[in-house]
């Protein structure tokens, strides 16, 4: 079956669910677009629509309207969101944004809520597919910890603290919690002389304290 459609030069106008798109060529879907043209109509409005195909992934919790992302009702308008818009505009996965962003808007702290994904844009530490993200951690030669030597971080371990034990000033680099961050960071921390480890973490954002 193919959907009521008029292609004048690169324009496409298209009748799909009983509204009216025009797609151009800048669109990121454009050529999948018009291989659509034989499907049904919801696969067109989804490679069309990326704004609601973002709604429905994310069930309710998060919405796109009028360029804007709202959670739970309400704009947040941070360096997140607008990544969140970029990429569903140039057709990247944006999918592990959007787990990042309902996993970060479950962290208490608005500073890190606020912060974060800044940081870690800044460092280039990249996020999983379900929104965590990864950073580096010195630790001793028996892959515990390098100021009390009691917590074990080998490989597959999980490691943990009290959220009201952590310092949360900023300013305070070396304070109590657990830390981690960009390989210079980490380098600094760490010697090799010594035989310490430099390891890779998976840490969810909602339990950043300090940034």
């Amino acid at each position: 079956m193919t959907v009521p459609f008029m292609k004048t030069g690169n324009t496409v106008s298209i009748l799909a669910q009983g509204k009216w798109y025009q797609v151009k060529p800048e669109h990121p879907n454009y050529d999948a677009i018009l291989e659509a043209l034989h499907g049904t109509e919801d696969e067109i409005v989804k490679l069309i629509d990326m704004e609601s195909g973002v709604r429905e992934y994310l069930n309710g919790n998060m919405e796109v309207v009028a360029g804007t992302v709202k959670y739970q009702g309400e704009v947040v308008d941070t360096t997140l969101t607008k990544r969140i818009l970029q990429f569903m505009r140039e057709g990247l996965p944006f999918e592990p944004l959007v787990k990042f962003f309902e996993n970060l808007m479950l962290n208490p702290s608005y500073r890190a809520r606020q912060e974060l994904y800044d940081f870690l844009e800044h460092k280039n530490l990249p996020i999983t597919e379900d929104g965590c993200f990864l950073a580096y951690k010195a630790v001793n030669s028996s892959y515990m910890d390098k100021y009390t030597g009691t917590m074990n971080n080998s490989v597959g371990e999980t490691v943990s603290i009290d959220r009201g034990k952590v310092d949360d000033n900023r300013d305070k680099g070396c304070s109590a919690g657990l830390h981690c961050g960009a390989l210079d960071y980490v380098r600094d921390y760490g010697s090799e002389d010594s035989g310490d480890h430099i390891m890779i973490v998976k840490v969810n954002p909602m339990d950043a304290v300090s940034v």
